[in-house]
């Protein structure tokens, strides 16, 4: 694919901080992102959402063409006058700028965020020596496609960029994406240490309380199954009490989600689930 400002210029795959790879040129600072990227850049999917939709009610006519159909780009601008963009209305890919990238950035960091760690090209290369010095076969991260991906997705692909940014980091003096957390084991030794914590509190009420042992055991036994039948409600309630939620319609997610969700719904043939954003913060 070719820069859509430069024209002449090819457009590379980049890593980013998040993990995900996109086209970008590296003469003016353009990047391509296919439909539904956008989103891995943003902690507010759902304002960027509105803000695609309103604009592209008022698209305007560009000389600029898309670098995937070849076919012209419409012009938005985003958030009032903040941004302005390209968007091909067939395939939904969007054309940012570097200026566009550093505008929406400034105007909220929790908006857009989108930091570009190396060329794909060159850390595939230094990939291919660390494995040669090391022994094995060099490897450079796969493609995230950014249409639909879930959890699994997203953790192969922050994973490949961790895998490549400590393949370069000794010569490029790059920094190195941090690897995700493994869930199962957090959440495996959080449940070994509340069961411990239950153990401890039978046996105190055994030895100073007074109470048999056959007694504790029946007591800790019904208290497991009424937190395994209970807990799902239990959690609810807390949700309620100590946090504030916000229930999500269908239109309202990103649309790259929305079609994942709708076309995984259809192959299980299940009804399309409800989304409620919990804030925390």
């Amino acid at each position: 694919m070719r820069c859509v400002d430069c024209q002449e210029e090819a457009l590379e795959p980049c890593l980013t901080r998040q993990g995900v790879e996109v086209d970008g040129c590296h003469r003016c600072g353009g990047i391509w992102l296919d439909e539904g990227e956008l989103f891995f850049f943003t902690h507010k999917p759902l304002v960027l959402a509105e803000a695609l939709r309103e604009a592209s009610a008022r698209p305007r006519a560009s000389a600029r063409r898309s670098p995937r159909t070849g076919m012209p780009l419409e012009e938005i601008s985003l958030f009032g006058d903040v941004a302005t963009v390209a968007l091909c209305p067939k395939t939904n890919g969007v054309w940012l700028p570097a200026v566009a990238q550093v505008k929406l950035m400034n105007a909220e960091p929790t908006l857009f965020a989108l930091e570009v760690v190396q060329s794909a090209r060159r850390s595939g290369r230094a990939a291919g020596a660390a494995g040669r010095l090391g022994g094995g076969p060099g490897r450079s991260g796969p493609r995230h496609d950014g249409r639909g991906a879930g959890a699994a997705g997203a953790q192969s692909a922050a994973a490949a960029a961790a895998r490549a940014g400590q393949a370069a980091a000794g010569g490029a003096g790059g920094a190195v994406l941090p690897a995700l957390p493994n869930l199962q084991l957090y959440a495996t030794a959080t449940m070994l240490s509340l069961y411990a914590l239950l153990g401890v509190g039978l046996i105190v009420a055994i030895e100073l309380g007074g109470i048999d042992a056959d007694t504790a055991i029946a007591f800790g036994f019904g208290l497991l199954v009424v937190q395994f039948l209970l807990g799902p409600y239990l959690m609810d309630l807390a949700l309620r009490l100590f946090y504030t939620a916000e229930r999500v319609q269908p239109y309202q997610l990103p649309p790259h989600l929305r079609g994942f969700v709708d076309r995984s719904c259809r192959m299980l043939r299940m009804p399309f689930p409800r989304f409620v954003i919990i804030h925390d913060g």
